[in-house]
């Protein structure tokens, strides 16, 4: 009879792996549709798409902040 508990222990570690590698995923995907949403309300100011973009990374270093942190506190403002 076989013994299961490596091969348990290496499908319970490729589990966690991909678990952890979904919430990643997840996460950059709510990240990228809040870009994406901040993104078009300065477009909507009359900035080209690039501009919009460089706008919220210079922000982003200048005030020390995510990308994702940027996004929000412009969503914010237009609420």
């Amino acid at each position: 009879m076989p013994d299961t508990d490596p091969q348990k222990s290496r499908l319970l570690s490729q589990l966690n792996s991909l678990q952890h590698e979904n919430a990643q995923l997840k996460e950059a995907l709510v990240t990228r549709k809040l870009l994406d949403r901040a993104k078009g309300l300065l477009i909507g100011e009359g900035l080209s798409e690039p501009e919009a973009y460089r706008k919220m990374q210079k922000i982003s270093m200048d005030k020390r902040k995510s990308l994702k942190q940027v996004a929000e506190a412009i969503l914010l403002m237009e609420d």
